[in-house]
C-alpha cells in the first residue's frame, strides 16, 4: 500500500471521527436558554405561534425558586423571569415604595422579569421618531423627539468622580473588557447610567443600581441584526430608508397580581426605579376587544346599507 493511500486513509478516518465526535450545534432556543440559565433545570412547556413566529414557553427552576421564559425561534426573549423567593425581599427600594404605596398591605407574590424590545429611530426632516417593537414584530409604541430627549444623557448630569469610579467598577464585572465613556446620575440616587463601549466595539447604555445590579441595557445594533419579524414589520409599515439607528433594549421589571372589587385580576408592572410600566385588567381588555369588534361590524353593516 502506498504512503499516499495510507495517509489518505488515516486523514480520512480522522476527519470522519472528528465529524462524528463534533457536538451538534444547538438551535437558537436551546442556546438562548442555556446561556441565560446555565445552572437551571429547564422544562419545555409548549411551543405556540405569535404573529407568525414560533415561541417556546419554558419553566425554569433554580435553588432560588421557579420562573418562566418565552423564547422566539430566533433566540430572542420575549420575557424571561428571575427565579426568586416570594414577598418583597430583594425588590429595589424605589419599586418597593411604589408597590407598598399603591396597594393596601404588602403583596405576597412579586415576580421579577426581563423583556426585550427593538428600538428603531426614523428621521423625518429635523425630527426623529423612535419605534418600539417586541421580538415577534408587534409595534408597541412610537416615541416623539420630545420623549426621546427626556431620557437622553443630554438631560442628565455627570456623576461625581467617586460615584463614577464606583459605577465603573460595577460595569467592569458585567461587561469585562468594556471601555467606560461616561457615568451619569439618574433621577433616582440609587441608580447610575453608564455609557460604555463593549469589547465588540458596540455602544451600550447600562443602568446599574448602587448594589451592583444591572437593571437595563440598551445596545446599538446593525439593521442587519434585526430579527426577521421586526424587519418585515418595518418594511410593511414604514420607510426603511429613513432609519437612523437601531437598538436592542433589555429591561427589568416587577410584576404583581392583585384582585379588584369585582374579583378580577389586575396585573401591575413596575420598573426598579418605581415607575409604573403598565396596569392590565385581562377581563377588561377582552371586553374592550369585543366592544371594538361589535362597533366595526356595525359600521361595516351601515356602510353596506348606504351603498
Amino acid at each position: 500500500m502506498s504512503k499516499w493511500l495510507l495517509s489518505s486513509i488515516v486523514v480520512g478516518g480522522l476527519c470522519t471521527w472528528a465529524l462524528a465526535a463534533a457536538p451538534k450545534p444547538s438551535n437558537p432556543v436551546d442556546k438562548a436558554l442555556k446561556e441565560r440559565y446555565p445552572d437551571a433545570k429547564i422544562q419545555i412547556q409548549r411551543t405556540r405561534e405569535v404573529n407568525g413566529v414560533k415561541v417556546t414557553d419554558a419553566k425554569v427552576t433554580t435553588k432560588d425558586g421557579e420562573s418562566t421564559a418565552e423564547v422566539t425561534e430566533y433566540g430572542d426573549f420575549l420575557l424571561w423571569g428571575l427565579p426568586r423567593q416570594g414577598g418583597m425581599g430583594g425588590v429595589a427600594k424605589p419599586a418597593a415604595d411604589t408597590i407598598n404605596g399603591l396597594f393596601k398591605g404588602s403583596p405576597s407574590d412579586v415576580d421579577q422579569f426581563w423583556a426585550t424590545d427593538y428600538l428603531v429611530d426614523l428621521g423625518l426632516g429635523n425630527k426623529t421618531f423612535r419605534l418600539r417593537f417586541d421580538p415577534v414584530g408587534h409595534l408597541r409604541d412610537i416615541d416623539s423627539s420630545a420623549a426621546m430627549k427626556e431620557e437622553s444623557v443630554q438631560s442628565m448630569n455627570k456623576a461625581s468622580k467617586d460615584e463614577a469610579d464606583k459605577a465603573e467598577g460595577y460595569a467592569s464585572k458585567s461587561f469585562p473588557g468594556a471601555k467606560v465613556n461616561n457615568v451619569y446620575k439618574t433621577d433616582d440616587p440609587d441608580f447610575y447610567l453608564v455609557d460604555l463601549t463593549n469589547k465588540e466595539g458596540k455602544d451600550v447604555q447600562v443602568v446599574l443600581s448602587n448594589n451592583d445590579k444591572v437593571l437595563r441595557q440598551r445596545k446599538v445594533v446593525d439593521k442587519s441584526e434585526l430579527p426577521d419579524p421586526v424587519e418585515k414589520a418595518i418594511d410593511r409599515l414604514f420607510n426603511g430608508e429613513k432609519i437612523k439607528k437601531v437598538y436592542r433594549d433589555e429591561f427589568q421589571f416587577y410584576e404583581i397580581d392583585q384582585k379588584d372589587a369585582a374579583g378580577d385580576t389586575i396585573t401591575v408592572r413596575v420598573r426598579p426605579n418605581g415607575d409604573v410600566l403598565n396596569i392590565r385588567n385581562a377581563k377588561a381588555v377582552e371586553e374592550e376587544k369585543a366592544q371594538t369588534a361589535r362597533h366595526k361590524e356595525s359600521a361595516k353593516n351601515s356602510r353596506g346599507k348606504s351603498d
